[in-house]
């Protein structure tokens, strides 16, 4: 009875101590104290973490895991519950059931090898890190490599290494101090690995300091002028007398930014509320139908390229009339982005890759019990874009796919600038120090979505996804630093030029 109650007391122990250490981990990235977040902790704050798996038995390490993937994200995602009333406990929920599964292999792992296992234990992480953002149900927020989004010197490696290699490199320290303080490594046995680690973060130093002056020196040979515009409004609520008023904000500072010249104008995910594919075939409203006009017309009419969300409806089932006896629409929605350019619209692009539990409810059919209460909660749902399941399977797939890779590249086409100047605006020298490469237009675009920003929440969520956009174009291993590509992203309430 009493080795019972002394197993209780030491998986309270650590149990505390894994929720504390989630708690810090969560402030390394922007949060409720900080907009900013503390990136620094990022380098402390998994020690904790490394100690307990260590130190925990194989009968509570699981639930250990489930417990620290569900409070760190609880507290990591907190602009959750600005977003959906339900996202705020399916998020942590499902990162609990990942951390639960994770915890036991990485304590197998360090188990294993007699001197090293701190070393198997930091890759069986990076492995971890790069599983878990693939796949339809991949969720690339709280990257452990992303708290260093600030620290632009440190962050020039991954253009060689990707994200994963600096994820090594702040995780094998904070796992080898675990290992030691658990005296399962002596500093004599480790003395080449210091110095092959020394030797890493010197070249990433020297790498990010050359690299990060060469882009901040650099003479550009052409630049690309975009106007991000942006409405500090949720253009989804309030009805048609919202939605006017919106896009009156965004049309008015549309012009105003033709004064700068700009080569392009983006406007944010559904800037514009109201479907110009179902409006323009199926008009049931005069006033809805004329905004729409309104609109269309403006987009035509301006003399350079213009991107903005917009919902594409469509009718659901062709056998019925796009409005049924119920009053009810007979249609599905997309979201979607639309190009005009040239007094046309070149056309429209779909999302590739809903957002899971927020845009679509994946496995439907076999979690119907999870689904009614989603649906009580007025869970909005829309339909992916057109051959996603194959483009999932690429070798690279979209994750959380950003609306905008296809016409970005479309849009240089009918888009050169004519003549060679400096921009001379923040957000290039924003882009450059994230590694932005000036001399090519910019073929990375974010439109993500959101809603007006709270005065409770300092950060928002837009600020939240400025880590990862910073490191990686729409959370994948490429672009941004990576691919020394220019980052522009426009959003309700956000930060332009990630």
């Amino acid at each position: 009875m009493r080795r019972f109650w002394r197993e209780v007391g030491r998986f309270l122990g650590e149990t505390g101590i894994l929720i504390g250490a989630a708690f810090l981990h969560a402030l390394a990235f922007p949060n409720f104290l900080n907009a900013a977040g503390w990136g620094f902790l990022a380098c402390f704050t998994m020690i904790p973490f490394f100690w307990v798996i260590d130190r925990a038995h194989w009968r509570v390490v699981w639930l250990e895991g489930a417990i620290y993937g569900f409070v760190f994200y609880l507290v990591y995602n907190y602009w959750l519950k600005t977003f959906h009333p339900l996202a705020i406990l399916i998020a942590p929920s499902l990162e609990a059931l990942q951390y639960l599964l994770l915890f036991p292999i990485l304590k197998l792992g360090h188990t294993l090898p007699r001197r090293r296992g701190y070393l198997l234990q930091t890759l069986l992480y990076v492995t971890y890190s790069f599983l878990t953002q693939q796949g339809f149900l991949g969720y690339p927020y709280g990257n452990l490599a992303s708290a260093f989004y600030a620290y632009p010197v440190l962050i020039q490696i991954v253009s060689i290494t990707g994200v994963w290699g600096l994820v090594f490199l702040m995780a094998a320290p904070q796992s080898w101090i675990a290992s030691f303080l658990n005296r399962r490594i002596t500093l004599r046995e480790s003395r080449v690995d210091m110095v092959v680690y020394a030797v890493l973060v010197a070249f990433q130093l020297v790498f990010g300091l050359v690299s990060y002056h060469h882009y901040e020196k650099a003479t550009p040979s052409r630049t690309f002028r975009i106007a991000a515009v942006q409405h500090s409004a949720d253009s989804w609520k309030g009805g048609y007398e919202t939605y006017k008023a919106n896009y009156q904000v965004l049309k008015n500072a549309s012009v105003e930014a033709l004064q700068a010249k700009p080569d392009m104008i983006l406007w944010s995910e559904t800037a514009f509320v109201p479907s110009v594919s179902w409006h323009t075939e199926h008009p049931s409203n005069y006033l809805t139908s004329q905004l729409v006009d309104d609109f269309v017309s403006f987009g035509k009419s301006l003399p350079v390229p213009l991107v903005t969300g917009n919902p594409e409806g469509l009718v659901k089932d062709k056998d019925l009339p796009p409005f049924l006896e119920d009053g009810s629409w007979n249609w599905k929605t997309y979201n979607t982005v639309i190009l005009f350019g040239g007094g046309n619209i070149l056309g429209t692009y779909r999302k590739q890759h809903l957002v899971p539990f927020t845009e679509y409810f994946p496995y439907e059919k076999e979690f119907p019990c999870l689904v009614r209460p989603a649906e009580g909660q007025r869970l909005q749902v829309v339909g992916e874009g057109d051959g996603s399941h194959r483009l999932l399977l690429r070798r690279r797939p979209l994750l959380h796919a950003d609306l905008l890779r296809g016409y970005l590249r479309v849009a240089e086409r009918h888009v050169r600038p004519k003549r060679r100047r400096h921009a001379g605006q923040p957000d290039q020298r924003q882009l450059v120090r994230f590694g932005g490469r000036r001399d090519a237009a910019p073929r990375v675009g974010r439109l993500p979505g959101g809603g007006e920003p709270k005065a409770d929440d300092p950060g928002n969520e837009q600020r939240h996804h400025l880590p990862g956009h910073s490191l990686r174009e729409d959370h994948r291993p490429d672009g941004a630093v990576h691919q020394r590509m220019a980052a522009v992203r426009s959003a309700p309430g956000a930060e332009a030029g990630a």
